[in-house]
C-alpha cells in the first residue's frame, strides 16, 4: 500500500526552496509612500539566506527568539522566510498596537530585532 506521508519534512526551508525555484520570476510587491518596490521571489530568497547568515554571524542560534516589528513588506517577507530556516523562533509583533500592550514577560523577549529605523525606532537587543 503506498503512503500518502510526504517524502520530506515540510519545513520553511522546503516551502522557501519550492517557491524561489518554481516561482522565483514572480515578484513580492511591497507599497509605500515613496512608491512600489517589486523583487523577485528568487531575490527574495537570496536575501532571506543573507540574513540568516548575517543573523548566525551575529550569535543568534538554534532556539533563540527573534522578534520583528515591522509593517508587512519584502524585508518581512525575508526575515519571516530566514529566521525559521536558521532554527531560530520568530516573534513577530504586532507593529498597531500601543506601546503598553507591546509589554511582556521577558522569558519570551525576543532578544534580536531585525528592521529598519523607520519601521522600529526602538530596536535594540534584550539583555536576556
Amino acid at each position: 500500500m503506498r503512503s500518502t506521508m510526504m517524502d520530506i519534512p515540510l519545513t520553511i526551508t522546503s516551502i522557501m526552496r519550492y517557491g524561489t525555484s518554481i516561482f522565483g520570476d514572480r515578484e513580492v510587491v511591497t507599497c509605500t509612500e515613496d512608491g512600489t518596490r517589486r523583487r523577485t521571489y528568487a531575490e527574495a530568497g537570496r536575501r532571506a539566506a543573507r540574513l540568516a547568515n548575517a543573523l548566525r554571524r551575529l550569535g543568534v542560534d538554534a532556539d533563540q527568539r527573534v522578534g520583528t516589528f515591522m509593517w508587512n513588506n519584502a524585508e518581512h517577507l525575508e526575515a519571516y522566510l530566514a529566521v525559521p530556516s536558521m532554527g531560530a523562533v520568530l516573534h513577530t509583533l504586532n507593529i498597531r498596537l500601543a506601546p503598553a500592550p507591546r509589554i511582556m514577560p521577558s522569558s519570551s523577549m525576543p532578544r534580536w530585532y531585525p528592521g529598519s529605523p523607520r519601521s522600529c525606532p526602538t530596536r535594540r537587543p534584550s539583555s536576556t
